[in-house]
């Protein structure tokens, strides 16, 4: 939990600032996540605008980008089309649910 409110500081920020009202978190954090790497992608590719040429950019924003996914290990690579791969498994207590182990990527 306090991963995760850390990751979505920037984010809530956009939004107050914005007066959009906070919803499904974990929607509006990948979605932002995306529109930013996007927006970022589109910026940096000048008068070069071609399908694969913006598909090379976003993978190199996404590995630099100072917005955060709350997926914990963000990458892309050329043939890769998942930016996560990998997931805890997690147990439950009084106190909630826990990661029982790190991380697993099958």
């Amino acid at each position: 939990p306090q991963a995760r409110d850390r990751k979505l500081l920037r984010m809530k920020a956009w939004l107050r600032a914005r007066g959009v009202e906070s919803g499904e978190e974990r929607v509006q954090a990948n979605t932002y996540f995306a529109a930013t790497a996007a927006a970022d992608a589109l910026m940096r590719m000048a008068d070069n605008f071609s399908r694969e040429y913006f598909i090379e950019r976003v993978e190199s924003m996404v590995d630099d980008a100072l917005t955060t996914s709350l997926y914990p290990r963000v990458s892309l690579g050329p043939g890769q089309r998942f930016v996560s791969r990998g997931a805890y498994v997690l147990g439950f207590s009084g106190d909630g649910p826990s990661p029982v182990g790190g991380w697993i990527v099958p």
